[in-house]
């Protein structure tokens, strides 16, 4: 007899099983599961209702039940997946398609999920473009339901164009803000929900009925929500040249991916978290209980996209000035066009999240306005970040050329103090190496950990001397890039602590020039996970192809 689990997942090649494989299981404000447990449970009692549990050995939610057993899930979660299945079964709880299309069925918009590779998909099979909507092309005439309206405005310029994918309703707001539909479940009306920039797919968001009052909870579409910024710098509300008094407080946010049991697996990343969670320990004396770490072999804080993106916002909520926060990310780096043409090669980087497949990319966009933009004056937040194409990996408007502060063209300047170590330039990969004790780790993690082991209160120039030495000892060519979003002479000594004041006499977006694309060309596994073969977008090697000449994995 058949097992539910084994069935395909919302209609797609991937089963029940792979699909939950893909996050821990959520417990959403209402006390039931949410994200893909949730999704299977509700389509599992769908199938119960629709009278096929007989082609199955048990009843398919006896099966989503008995697999969330068998992968560990006991106690509050277990009680959390049958409290969902009463849900599902009195139609309190819908599925995913089931909300697409009774929002198409009131607004008339294309009920399929868009694309998650958007304007750079490559894939042209029928059953691709069935499956998923296309509103760049389907808008210029190609066949399959009609796109959904996605207009954000007209031309360059201050208030000018947007990215033309659509958001999760079809809508945006007068000021570009993505908005979903919702419908009260007291009195059945329909209202407008506005989605928060940088909204991880999936996350539940609570909305008042103008009507009755009721307050309504649903989780935000699949689709990833896009970072809405307005061009044109203002003035700063400060410069006053000041450091501020150190509050105490400290937060770091580790994340390292391996990927494992994909195409795209790495080695070191992990291992990359327990050095840096080593180093701020001991030899900076954090309390690692203001330390998170997320990493794909703890089923508890699996690296997913909305895990990442959760925890990114807790790094930087009420930070106050005088706060010190660090953050980290080891994995795989890739690049997704940048829809504004801010960027100087027209790309956005990307870091890739355990569940990229799924839940896409996150670019450098959303993590600056997650984490950087809104940090007030006085804050200082320290980022490593290991994977390619990180050279502008958190957007900062300085980068050090080895004599002097270079600006960006397009900067975006905020008031807090941040820096970024990254592994690579923005054209360039990063690779593992191994550690004094053999273990693999990136190579820029592993340097740096080296580097302040040896002088824990480097100056600048000593670490960044100290950093390429270690790197060409072990016979790595990339160079690590530092880009900061506050200038400062670079001959003083190198501290977590020390926070320099706003020197920015702007803050914003200063627009001076649009580039147009120039992706790198991608090949290999990881390109075909990304779905776009050996085309233009991307540009890491995996160890399977390097690995045995360089001695170590090289690692997007």
């Amino acid at each position: 007899m058949a097992n539910f689990m084994d069935e395909s997942a919302l209609g797609s090649r991937q089963t029940w099983r792979n699909f939950c494989d893909q996050e821990a299981p959520v417990i959403g404000p209402k006390g039931v599961l949410v994200g893909p447990w949730a999704e299977a449970i509700v389509a599992a009692v769908q199938v119960e209702k629709r009278g096929e549990s007989r082609r199955y050995s048990d009843g398919p939610c006896g099966q989503v039940l008995e697999y969330l057993w068998q992968k560990g899930y006991t106690g509050h979660i277990h009680k959390a997946a049958e409290d969902t299945e009463a849900a599902a079964k009195s139609g309190a709880l819908q599925s995913a398609v089931q909300r697409r299309e009774s929002a198409s069925r009131q607004t008339g918009a294309d009920p399929r999920p868009v694309c998650k590779f958007g304007p750079s998909c490559y894939q042209r099979n029928p059953e691709h473009l069935r499956e998923f909507a296309h509103p760049w092309r389907d808008s210029a005439g190609a066949s399959g339901p009609s796109a959904v309206a996605a207009s954000n405005g007209g031309g360059g310029g201050k208030g000018g164009s947007r990215d033309g994918k659509p958001s999760p309703s079809g809508k945006h707001s007068a000021a570009g803000a993505s908005q979903m539909q919702m419908q009260c479940g007291k009195c059945q009306g329909i209202m407008l929900a506005s989605i928060p920039a940088g909204t991880a797919p999936g996350s539940i968001i609570q909305v008042q009925c103008p009507t009755c009052g009721q307050a309504n909870q649903a989780p935000t579409p699949l689709t990833g929500v896009k970072v809405v910024e307005e061009v044109g710098a203002r003035p700063a509300p400060s410069m006053s040249g000041r450091a501020p008094k150190a509050s105490g407080r400290q937060r770091a946010l580790l994340i390292g991916v391996n990927y494992f049991g994909t195409r795209a697996q790495l080695r070191g990343c992990i291992n990359d978290v327990k050095n840096l969670h080593s180093l701020l320990t001991r030899e900076y004396g954090w309390d690692s209980a203001n330390i998170r770490t997320l990493t794909d072999d703890n089923r508890a804080q699996m690296p997913t996209r909305a895990n990442i993106t959760e925890n990114l916002r807790w790094l930087a909520q009420g930070a106050r000035p005088g706060d010190v926060l660090f953050l980290s990310f080891s994995g795989h780096g890739a690049q997704e066009q940048d829809p504004h043409g801010y960027e100087e090669d027209g790309m956005n980087e990307t870091i890739l999240p355990v569940d990229f497949e799924r839940a896409g990319q996150i670019t450098d966009d959303e993590i600056a306005e997650l984490v950087v933009r809104h940090l007030p004056e006085g804050v200082k937040l320290t980022c490593v970040m290991d994977s390619c194409h990180s050279g502008t990996g958190l957007d900062l408007p300085y980068t050090w050329t080895g004599r002097k502060w270079k600006e960006e063209t397009n900067p975006y300047h905020c008031l807090a103090d941040v820096q970024m170590f990254s592994g690579c330039e923005d054209d360039d990969c990063s690779s593992d190496a191994s550690n004094a004790y053999g273990a693999a780790g990136g190579a820029l993690t592993t340097a740096l950990c080296d580097a302040l082991r040896s002088n824990p209160c480097p100056t600048y120039p000593q670490l960044m001397n100290m950093l390429h030495q270690n790197l060409r000892r072990e016979g790595f060519s990339q160079r690590p890039q530092l880009t900061t979003s506050q200038p400062f002479e670079f001959d003083r000594p190198f501290l977590l602590g020390d926070i320099i004041p706003n020197m920015n006499a702007q803050i914003g977006r200063i627009f001076r020039r649009k580039f147009p694309p120039r992706p790198r060309k991608m090949e290999g596994p990881l390109a075909n996970m990304l779905g776009i073969g050996a085309a233009v977008v991307g540009g890491m090697i995996l160890g399977d192809m390097v690995g045995d000449v360089l001695g170590g994995l090289f690692f997007g």
